[in-house]
This record gives C-alpha cells, structure tokens and sequence, in this order.
C-alpha cells in the first residue's frame, strides 16, 4: 500500500471529481432552462459563482501536491540511509547473526521506500494533467452558459 501516492489521488478524487459531476449536472439543467426560456437570472448567477469557487479547490490539490514533494524528498533520504545501513550490516554479518538479521529487514526497508518513491512520483505526474482539465472543464462550463444565455436572446429578438 503505497500511503503517499494515496494521499493526492484522495484530495483529486473528493475534490474535483465531486465537483466535476455537480457541475455539469447542473449545466445541463440550467442551459435546458434557459433555452425553453424557464430560468431566473439568480439560478445562472449562483450556478457561475459555484464554478468559481469550485476553481479555488485547485490551491487545495497544490498543497497537497507540495505535501507529497516533501513527503517524496524524505521517502527518498529515508531509502538512502536505509542501503547505507545495508551495506554495513553486509559487512559485519560475516562476525554477527544480529547483523544479518538487520541486512535483511533492511532489504524489505528499502523495497518499500522505492516503492513508496514510485507511487509518489506517479500520483505528482498526473496531478497537474487533472488540474488542468478541471480547468479546462470548468471554462467550457461557463461557456456553454454564456452560449445558451445569448442563444435564448437571440430567439427573443427574432420573436420566436
């Protein structure tokens, strides 16, 4: 079980997957609203204001990821030590059984360290591709208000 890696893909998967599904759901109703003509101005309001801050979950995942960083920076001072030990319990295990016991604990220390370094490095990876398709989303969101909006204007001018 990698826990640091664990730790970013939580704070996306609360964060910006909750918000992503709430978003577009209420996108679709507000924008079907507005083209039959049935929305108020303060459900398009609270509905670009829940999308702005929506947005400032971003500085939540930056934390996290900067969190991570150093998390990772340890994980990997922690491995370092950890094949230093190794190398002299290696030694001393030709005069002491303790040692070789240590030698091989070590071993499992460090298999997990690189594994955990791993995992870190895959979840940092990815992080910021899903920060800027939130983004991404987000924009398209409020565009796709912005165009129903001036559709239903433009079909109130005609006089449809």
């Amino acid at each position: 079980m990698a826990i640091i890696g664990d730790r970013i893909r939580d704070v996306i998967k609360t964060e910006i997957n909750k918000n992503t599904d709430k978003i577009d759901h209420q996108v679709d109703c507000v924008c079907r609203d507005i083209r039959s003509g049935k929305s108020k101005p303060s459900d398009v309001k609270k509905l670009r204001k829940f999308i702005v801050d929506a947005l400032k979950v971003i500085a939540a995942i930056k934390i996290a990821m900067e969190t991570v960083e150093a998390l990772q920076r340890s994980v990997e001072a922690a491995r370092k030590a950890a094949e230093a030990t190794r190398k002299a319990s290696v030694i001393g295990a030709s005069l002491n059984p303790v040692s070789a016991a240590l030698g091989f604990l070590q071993e499992s220390v460090i298999k997990k360290a690189e594994e955990e370094e791993k995992d870190a490095k895959d979840a940092l990876n990815v992080a910021p591709i899903l920060v800027t398709t939130f983004e991404d989303f987000c924009g398209r969101s409020l565009d796709r208000i912005s165009q129903a909006i001036a559709q239903r204007a433009m079909k109130d001018s005609i006089g449809n």
